[in-house]
């Protein structure tokens, strides 16, 4: 992965890692997901996508499919993380077009929480990492969810420990995974 000096130098980097694991961690995550990814793939849809860096991976693994990245393109003041009702935005669009860019994506949308909504129409797959269901509860996205998944769309959602809203899922999606981490785990399912 190619990580332009600019987005490096970022503070929005620094705070959600060390720069040196960014690419690495990034490469772990992606091949521990490959055996559960879709043969195929047209569209995917990033809640909470930051800086785009697992969108490389997977953009790559499908020869370009269509990325719709959802977050907020602003960065609040004072940055706290954990799972609360209080938003934190620490995002920036143009660090993560950098990003994209450098490593060859094309096909990439920008969906503003706070500005204007492009939402795919349908997924192939939807994914969250260390967002919906991390910082904040899948109701907030899961009407979206619902409406824009379809039978074998695959959901990739990092969960907080003390917080699994699996039964909430179940009558949608079939569990496929359920991949230990920290202080989470990656539930991964399919579209029933």
């Amino acid at each position: 992965m190619i990580i332009p000096e600019e987005v490096k130098k970022s503070i929005i980097l620094k705070q959600q890692r060390s720069v040196g694991e960014f690419a690495p961690q990034l490469e772990k995550e992606y091949n521990a997901l490959i055996p559960y990814l879709p043969k195929e793939c047209s569209n995917i849809w990033d809640i909470g996508a930051g800086l785009g860096g697992i969108d490389v991976f997977l953009s790559k693994h499908y020869d370009n499919p269509q990325i719709y990245l959802t977050d907020y393109n602003e960065s609040d003041e004072n940055i706290f993380f954990g799972f609360n009702d209080k938003y934190c935005a620490y995002n920036s669009f143009d660090l993560s077009k950098k990003l994209l860019d450098a490593n060859g994506v094309k096909n990439y949308i920008f969906d503003d929480l706070r500005g204007v909504r492009k939402l795919p129409f349908e997924a192939d797959i939807i994914i969250s990492l260390l967002s919906c269901c991390f910082h904040y509860p899948i109701t907030e996205h899961l009407t979206q969810i619902l409406y824009r998944s379809w039978k074998d769309t695959v959901l990739i959602l990092d969960m907080r420990i003390g917080y699994d809203p699996t039964n909430i899922l179940e009558p949608y999606f079939k569990e496929l995974a359920r991949l230990p981490y920290r202080k989470w785990f990656r539930y991964i399912g399919v579209r029933k």
